[in-house]
């Protein structure tokens, strides 16, 4: 009776790895899986935060004392005159 039991577990093993779902791939599979959309809405996140804080960003890089060229020129060089589309 034990024997048959051992049996039926290798039996059940062997389909599994002939499929090629060993318990270890489908962990990695699942983590994967979840892994995905985690990175791309912490990478959303990190990408919004600082638009929505108050004030400019290239101000706040520049003295006070910056004219409208030099907002400009750092503006273009960072690629923040693009479409937020093309900044991400």
């Amino acid at each position: 009776m034990v024997l048959g039991h051992v049996g039926s577990v290798a039996q059940h093993r062997d389909a599994e790895t002939l499929r090629g779902l060993t318990p270890m791939k489908r962990y990695l599979l699942k983590r994967l899986l979840v892994a995905i959309p985690s990175l791309l809405i912490a990478s959303l996140i990190v990408f919004t935060l600082p638009r929505l804080l108050p004030g400019d960003a290239v101000q706040l890089m520049l003295e006070e004392k910056a004219y409208g060229k030099d907002l400009d020129d750092l503006r273009h060089k960072l690629g923040l005159d693009r479409p937020v589309y093309t900044q991400y």
